[in-house]
């Protein structure tokens, strides 16, 4: 269906947008998800299964109701769906989703990461900023080409050895975890570009001790 077509449609259509609660857009061709669909707010089943769509767009985080997504996993490299209280079945097939490049999993009050995110050796990108994750699975070091990783705002979360073998990573995010030590598996990573650890809890002689661990990169730590 034409995006402008279907647009002209949920603006016009006689029932009130706000009732649809299911809304399938099968085997359409689309390449992308047409900016009207973010007109139905209550939306709890979105399928756009049989389509070209490769990325979902931050504004699926307008859909604060949705619960469940139905697409081709094949094609997807990119997802984002940050503040939407998706359902467990739902979250856990992001993680088949082997092809993504660029992964959002923030602010939704995660408390665990399943080890099939390691699953997902495409993403370049990886988000689980504000959640409640306690830790990071040992499968974590399987992202290979991760360059750009936040995991601010996850109190005392605990850092896997293996993150180290990361060696793609350029820059990452740990702010805000109250954490009183930098981690272990840290300390080997001194290719580092940028380095962010500020709003820790770290004493001074700490910061000096990180301070003098990463001399090449960026490094923030102060407040």
């Amino acid at each position: 269906m034409d995006r402008k077509i279907f647009r002209s449609i949920a603006e016009t259509a006689a029932f009130p947008v706000d009732s649809i609660k299911n809304l399938f857009l099968v085997n359409g061709d689309l390449e992308a998800i047409p900016d009207s669909v973010f007109l139905f707010r209550n939306l709890k089943t979105l399928n756009i299964k049989g389509n070209k769509i490769c990325c979902l767009p931050h504004e699926i985080g307008q859909l604060l109701f949705l619960q469940e997504i139905l697409l081709e996993l094949k094609n997807l490299k990119e997802f984002n769906i940050s503040r939407n209280p998706l359902t467990k079945e739902s979250l856990l097939l992001v993680f088949q989703m082997e092809n993504l490049e660029n992964l959002s999993i923030s602010k939704l009050r995660l408390k665990k990461l399943p080890p099939e995110i390691g699953n997902l050796n495409q993403l370049s990108f990886l988000s689980i900023f504000c959640n409640q994750i306690d830790s990071l699975p040992c499968s974590f070091g399987n992202l290979k080409k991760l360059e750009v990783f936040n995991a601010g705002n996850n109190p005392r979360i605990v850092v896997c050895d293996s993150f180290a073998q990361i060696k793609s990573l350029k820059r990452m995010y740990w702010v805000n975890n109250k954490w009183d030590s930098l981690p272990k598996a840290f300390e080997e990573m001194v290719w580092m570009n940028d380095i962010y650890v500020n709003g820790n809890k770290f004493s001074e002689e700490e910061k000096e001790r990180v301070k003098s661990l990463f001399t090449k990169g960026r490094l923030k730590i102060d407040n």
